[in-house]
C-alpha cells in the first residue's frame, strides 16, 4: 500500500540518513531505491541543517503534528516545492 501511495513517503534516522522510501518518493526525486538508500537528508532537501531538523524533531514529539515547507533537489539538480 505504501509503494502505491499518490504522496512520496520517506523514513530517515536521526542523522537524516534514508531508511526507506516508496515508489513515489523515487519518481519525484529521480533516483533509484537503491540510490536514496544510501543518501543522506542533506543530499536533497535544500539548506537542510541537522540541528535545525533535530529541533523541528523535537517541536513534533512536544507538540504533535506540525507542517514544513522547504524545497527538495532532484537529481537532475532541478528543485520543487515540498510540504511534509
Amino acid at each position: 500500500l505504501v509503494d502505491q501511495a499518490a504522496d512520496a513517503m520517506m523514513v530517515y534516522d536521526q542523522q537524516g540518513q534514508m531508511i526507506d522510501c516508496n515508489r513515489r518518493a523515487c519518481e519525484y526525486l529521480g533516483y533509484s531505491r537503491a540510490e536514496l538508500l544510501e543518501l543522506n537528508l542533506s543530499a536533497f532537501v535544500v539548506d537542510f541543517e541537522l540541528t535545525k531538523a533535530r529541533a523541528t524533531w523535537a517541536e513534533i514529539q512536544q507538540q504533535g503534528l506540525r507542517s514544513i515547507t522547504t524545497q527538495h533537489r532532484r537529481k537532475d539538480g532541478s528543485t520543487f516545492p515540498v510540504e511534509a
